[in-house]
């Protein structure tokens, strides 16, 4: 069942309202979890930090391993297939709004 406009806009300020009244709390708790699991941190760290240097090249994530050579790709643009910059998608609002109304109607 969905939430109507207004029960979701109760919602959304009652859960606001929450974390303001217990922020303190809250970065007490992660503080304290934090020093009980340094262990656990140090180990996600570790298997992170491994696994990212053996796919290769850290430093741009838009690349592909051929062999020895590394090559960047080039986002396109899934709608017209311009080529696009950045971390966005769709090369423009025009894009996006065609890639959306295909997708939901």
């Amino acid at each position: 069942m969905e939430l109507s406009a207004k029960a979701k806009e109760a919602r959304r300020e009652y859960k606001r309202q929450w974390r303001e009244k217990n922020r303190e709390h809250l970065k007490e708790y992660h503080r304290e979890w934090r020093e009980e699991n340094k262990g656990k941190i140090n180990e996600y760290n570790r298997r992170y930090w491994e696994k990212t240097t053996q796919e290769g090249d850290t430093s741009n994530r838009n690349t592909k391993r051929n062999g020895n050579r590394t090559t960047v790709t080039e986002k396109t643009c899934p709608v017209c297939g311009a080529p696009v910059s950045g971390r966005k998608k769709y090369c423009s609002a025009r894009c996006k709004q065609k890639a959306y109304r295909v997708k939901n109607h």
